[in-house]
């Protein structure tokens, strides 16, 4: 409680410093004629770097109105349907003004002259604000008929772990993914698919919160991705679709539909999207053991022919029952199928010598179905004062059968006989989340907020092993296991924004956690029985020098709770030799997080230190020295602390040439349990990213974008050298309502996994893992309706945590 009444004294003694008085800025937006243009837009615009302040809609009348503005120099932009864009030169408000009258606005029809001079700026690809960096894709060539999962891959610090199921950032696992605001509480796996299959033409930018406010829950010490989809104001109906054909070994098709409909006090908005993945991967694996003077090796390789069927669709309603009350339903679902056949070639070795083949026919469906709903109530009791309600029921189900059927051959190639194994999983997994929040604005410069929230799960893991014996099936003891996992968690917070002047922005936060989490199977209860509460501050400062240049600091602690399916016992076999397995040892990890931001206009350089206690490290690999058998699963590391800077660099070499470059530098270090000992690993690597855009005429552009991670490490394996290059060409059309674009991803084929072992005396073992080659895409996308259509409001679900922890 210490902390809590340090922050109370700290929001008071700062309320004291508060003055009210800032600006408001008016006008009337008409065409030439001096018609007032109601459903037109005004935004206001940094004059430094173009990001939005805010945004207005006009009135009947013509009019807009802002208020609170800061001092400083700012950009007015207005937009209407059928109009040109209108930007007028910098204004710039002062201490002293009360009020700033821009007078008429004057918009001009599409295909007049514009008499007016106008200073054009667009967003830059990079922003660094108080406590998120800001990544604006929208209109990016290269990620046409791409998926978010791809933009995410591109995006400064962020390394993407396909077949571990995970995404991590600056060097750190345990990212929770967002949309819009809420949190995906998809098992990992379905995640990252689901992400493969988001459209990256739909997105508008993508937020990389290192350090984020306490108003989110403490899960996840890597931070959260945010993903913004585009979004329009106003009234009407409006929607979009898009469909593209891709290639690369294997076919690559996807096709998304939206629409939005606002009229009145109702809102009705729905989405839905589909994608076939036919593509190719392959798969190796070697390891090496000793024991006795013995060398055994293992290659394995793999002949896989893959099917992945995505489904995603959405429908909400909002009902405005007043001006200060506005009560929604959501429902969302999925169905994410993966049916796979392929043939495993495993050649065994004793002192380099072929002793056993083992050739393993495998067929595998795994399935994930999903269906969530989502109650929201928002009511504001007066101005800057605000109450929501959130309730969530979510249902997850997942089937996933194997069959092997493996055939022994001796070295010299004869047949010696053949051996049948089935597996079986089927997990449901339940969610109440419930939470209620309250904001209250005091000043102009001070706001409070506070919220309560409560998760009650429950996991089931069913696993059934079987073996071929003559015309029976007979259940493998060993493997087979029926567990249950129930965990509740608590919650509350409390947070404050304030100015002490316009030059500062504070953010603080306190959040307190509480969790049960009990795991257990018929025959051994209480393998896990856990009762623990922690604290978790955060502390946010930002400080304009001047016009150009600002720093940041922040500190935050946060937990990464293990995923489900790393807990649960479980059996997947690779082949006959290795298999991934559950641990119910795994405990929570607590990290704590200190950054440092310079920004000077566009450039960026950020610099960050992270200290995590237990961390948990996926996919790592242990060999059982009686039975040479290779174990792969989720296990906590001593500690991992990494140091990390990323800089950004933005350059306008052209009228018509621009170019966004980012460079991660991290170093980590790690001291990793193994056997009787511990490992300690310690790697320097750099992320390089860029990307140039040619705009060649007013219609037609391209994009070259490429990146390269060097050597990295990833528990106690090391990562070695990967990267790609994309390019992508795209023409407008109509207005720049339909778009027709080209592009190739991985042009060279350069994009694969090589992941290397720490313990090259004893046991090495070596995975390469390549999911695609260069794949071809031709998307057709157009949007239909009002373009100036508001968007369904972004709410956070109160099942925020839970859909980052099933798997």
């Amino acid at each position: 409680m210490k902390i809590f009444i340090i922050l109370f004294c700290l929001v008071l003694s700062l309320v004291s410093s508060i003055s009210s008085a800032q600006t408001t800025i008016n006008g009337i937006v008409t065409n030439r004629k001096g018609q007032p243009l109601p459903g037109a837009n005004v935004l206001l615009l940094k004059a430094t770097d173009s990001s939005l302040v805010k945004g207005s809609g006009v009135a009947k009348d013509g009019s807009f109105y802002f208020e609170n503005i800061k001092p400083g120099n700012y950009l007015i932009l207005s937009t209407h349907v059928g109009f040109g864009n209108l930007y007028l030169p910098p204004v710039t408000v002062s201490d002293s003004q009360s009020g700033l009258d821009l007078k008429t606005l004057t918009l001009v029809e599409n295909g007049e002259e514009l008499e007016q001079v106008s200073v054009v700026s667009r967003r830059p690809m990079i922003e660094q604000k108080i406590d998120r960096m800001i990544v604006n894709v929208k209109n990016s060539i290269t990620s046409a008929g791409g998926t978010a999962l791809d933009i995410l891959e591109r995006s400064p610090g962020v390394i993407v772990n396909r077949q571990a199921g995970s995404i991590s950032m600056n060097g750190k696992e345990g990212v929770m993914v967002m949309i819009n605001g809420k949190i995906n509480y998809m098992p990992p796996s379905a995640l990252v698919q689901m992400l493969a299959n988001t459209s990256a033409g739909n997105i508008d930018r993508i937020e990389l919160i290192t350090t984020p406010p306490a108003n989110l829950d403490a899960q996840g010490n890597a931070g959260y991705i945010n993903i913004v989809l585009i979004t329009d104001p106003e009234f009407g109906f409006n929607g979009g679709f898009s469909a593209t054909m891709g290639y690369g070994d294997g076919i690559n098709p996807a096709a998304s539909f939206n629409f939005n409909y606002r009229k009145n006090g109702i809102n009705l908005f729905g989405s839905y999207s589909s994608a076939v993945d036919k593509r190719k991967p392959y798969f190796a694996n070697y390891r090496r053991t000793v024991n006795q003077g013995e060398v055994r090796e293992y290659q394995t390789e793999t002949d896989r022919y893959p099917t992945r069927y995505n489904h995603n669709a959405r429908l909400g309603i909002d009902f405005q029952l007043s001006k200060k009350t506005v009560i929604g339903f959501l429902l969302s679902g999925y169905i994410n199928r993966y049916d796979m056949h392929e043939t495993v070639t495993n050649h065994i070795l004793t002192n380099s010598r072929i002793d056993t083949i083992v050739i393993t026919r495998n067929e595998e469906i795994n399935n994930w179905r999903h269906a969530m709903g989502n109650v929201n109530f928002q009511h504001t009791l007066s101005e800057g004062e605000t109450f929501s309600f959130d309730f969530d029921y979510l249902l997850y189900k997942n089937n996933q059968p194997f069959e092997y059927i493996n055939d022994y051959h001796s070295g010299q190639q004869q047949f010696l006989f053949t051996e049948k194994v089935r597996t079986a999983k089927k997990t449901p997994i339940q969610f109440w989340v419930g939470k209620m929040d309250y904001t209250r604005k005091l000043s102009p410069k001070l706001s409070l907020e506070a919220g309560i929230k409560g998760t009650v799960s429950t996991f089931d893991n069913d696993v059934r092993v079987e073996r071929s014996k003559t015309s029976n099936w007979e259940i493998d003891p060993d493997y087979t296991s029926f567990a249950t996992l129930k965990e509740d968690i608590f919650a509350g917070y409390v947070g404050s924004n304030l100015n002490p002047d316009s030059k500062t922005t504070i953010k603080l936060g306190l959040r307190y956690e509480y969790t049960n989490s009990n795991l257990g199977t018929p025959v051994v209860k209480n393998i896990v029985d856990r009762h623990y509460g922690s604290l978790f501050p955060s502390f946010f400062i930002s400080k304009k020098i001047n016009d150009y240049k600002a720093v940041n600091f922040s500190y935050s602690r946060r937990i990464n709770r293990p995923k489900f399916d790393d807990m649960a016992p479980f059996i997947f076999f690779f082949d006959p030799n290795t298999f991934f397995s559950g641990n119910p040892a795994l405990q929570p990890s607590i990290s704590d997080n200190v950054k440092f931001d310079f920004t000077y206009k566009r450039l960026m350089a950020s610099l960050s230190y992270n200290y995590d206690n237990n961390s948990i490290a996926g996919f790592q690999s242990r060999v059982d020295p009686k039975t040479n058998k290779q174990i792969i699963y989720a296990e906590n590391l001593d500690y991992l602390q990494t140091v990390a800077l990323v800089v950004s660099l933005p350059f306008t070499i052209t009228r018509w040439w621009t170019t966004q470059n980012n460079v991660t530098a991290t170093w980590q270090q790690a001291n990793a349990p193994l056997d009787n000992t511990t490992l300690k690993i310690e790697q320097a690597n750099v992320n390089l990213m860029t990307t140039q855009t040619f705009q060649l005429a007013e219609s037609f552009s391209l994009e070259l974008t490429g990146f390269y991670q060097s050597t990295s490490i990833f528990g106690r394996y090391r990562v070695e050298p990967y990267g790609k290059v994309d390019f992508g060409v795209q023409k407008k059309f109509k207005n720049n309502n339909e778009r027709l674009r080209f592009a190739v991803t991985d042009v060279f084929s350069t994009f694969k996994y090589v992941w290397v072992s720490n313990t090259e005396n004893l046991t090495f073992s070596k995975t390469t893992l390549q999911f695609s080659k260069v794949t071809v895409n031709l998307t057709y996308s157009r949007n239909f309706g009002r373009n100036t259509v508001k968007a369904a409001r972004s709410r956070n679900t109160g099942s925020m945590e839970e859909r980052g922890r099933v798997q």
